[in-house]
């Protein structure tokens, strides 16, 4: 999951989301990436003037766009999004990008 941690904190903000979100190859990623990823899409959507996700209003908005899910199985998603807040060194940009 390193990895997907790596790109999920990348594709958190706006920028790089659009510029990589065609180029990402989603059926590598494990089910939980593949599902936060598509739904950083729509919170940019929901959020026009949103520069980078604010996981604080992110968790709401996956919940609704998830609303079968189990509370422990969000639960595990709420610790992954409490990981993000680290932005990634231009080093780690560069070596997740190769």
């Amino acid at each position: 999951m390193a990895l997907d941690l790596g790109l999920l904190r990348l594709v958190k903000h706006r920028k790089e989301f659009s510029s990589l979100y065609n180029r990402i190859p989603l059926s590598a990623m494990d089910k939980q990436t593949q599902a936060i990823i598509k739904d950083f899409g729509v919170y940019f959507e929901k959020f026009p003037e949103a520069n980078v996700v604010n996981m604080e209003l992110f968790l709401p908005v996956f919940r609704s766009l998830h609303p079968s899910l189990k509370d422990e199985d969000v639960g595990a998603y709420a610790k992954v999004f409490g990981n993000l807040g680290v932005d990634l060194s231009e080093d780690d940009i560069l070596g997740l990008l190769k």
